[in-house]
Order: structure tokens, then sequence, then C-alpha cells
């Protein structure tokens, strides 16, 4: 029993080794695979945006455009996106994604239109098995150290056929993430020239 117990607990160290040095082998990407990745963003975009209504157990659905650009800046992309609400409302995302390239991570970052100083939003990394861009909401400023705090998660899914899709996953009161926006990024519809 006491040799089942220490080949038990070999097996488990070796397991936790394996995965601690797997986390530390992060592949780092060069400014030119992230060049050609958020290339993959650039481009007039028909938005579906899908929220799921706990309160009404209903998926909503609402319609947009979106605009990516490059931005001139290195490996930064500009994204306008643009959706319209069910009321008239137009709720409007404009931000950056980039990769800096010196800590080997992707960022999202906002700048305000007055003085031009940038907020980052998100921090993240590229895993391609998934062909997934995941990022992470950065801490506020203003949260103490010792509160738990649970990260929004921003997660852009790649398909082979050139579309993409920006999942949302938001902490519950529980603190379990969960899917609460889904948008789903296509090539706009061409109006029939006649």
């Amino acid at each position: 029993m006491k040799n089942l117990k220490t080949i038990l607990m070999a097996v488990a160290m070796l397991a936790f080794n394996g995965y601690a040095a797997m986390a530390q082998s992060q592949v780092r990407l060069t400014s030119c695979d992230a060049t050609s990745l958020l290339e993959k963003t650039i481009g007039k975009w028909q938005v579906n945006q899908s929220a799921w209504q706990s309160e009404k157990k209903d998926l909503a659905t609402w319609a947009g455009r979106a605009t990516y650009n490059s931005s001139g800046k290195g490996n930064n992309v500009h994204e306008l996106c643009e959706i319209e609400m069910a009321d008239g409302y137009t709720k409007t995302f404009d931000g950056y994604l980039r990769f800096v390239e010196n800590q080997n991570q992707f960022e999202y970052v906002v700048a305000d239109p007055a003085t031009g100083k940038e907020e980052k939003l998100f921090v993240g990394e590229w895993f391609p098995e998934f062909n997934t861009l995941l990022l992470f909401s950065v801490r506020p400023k203003n949260t103490k150290l010792f509160k738990k705090y649970i990260p929004e998660q921003w997660r852009y899914v790649f398909f082979d056929n050139g579309t993409f899709s920006k999942m949302v996953h938001q902490p519950d009161e529980n603190g379990k993430l969960i899917l609460t926006h889904k948008y789903n990024y296509t090539a706009p519809v061409l109006a029939d020239s006649k």
C-alpha cells in the first residue's frame, strides 16, 4: 500500500511538472506572424451579435457592420463596429487590436478622442491549435490586489472560410465564466446592381 501511494505521488508530480513546463514554453510569435494573424480581420464585415437574455430565456440577435483597418502603426488594426439595437440605439465599439512584440502579447486598447491617451483593456495570446486569439481583461487600476478578480474573456476564433467570431465570456455571480455575447463576422452581402 505504501508503494502504491509513492507511485501515485510520483505520477502526480511528473504530470504537474509536465504542465508547468508546457506553460513556460510559450511559442514566441514573430512580428510577421502577428501581422499575418491581424490581417485576417482587415476588411468590411457584416456583424450579427447574439446575446442570451436570461430574464426572457431567449436568444436576442442584432445586426450591424464593422470595419477593420490597418492603422499604419506597426502591428495595429483599428476596429470600428456598430450594432443597431432593437430600440434604435446604435452600440459602437472603437478600439485597436495590436501585437506588442517585446512582450509577446496581443492587446486591445481604446484611445481617448480628446487626448489620444490609450487605455489597455485586454491582453492575451494566440493559440494556433484552436485558431483562437484569447484575451483577458486587465485588472482595473483601483481594485485591491487581495480582492478576487475574475477577468472577462474575449475569444477571436478564425475559420477556414475567412470569417471569424468574437465570443465574450463574463463571470456570473458565482465567478463562473459564461458566454454572454457572440459576434459573427461575415463578408457583407452586395446589393444587386441594375
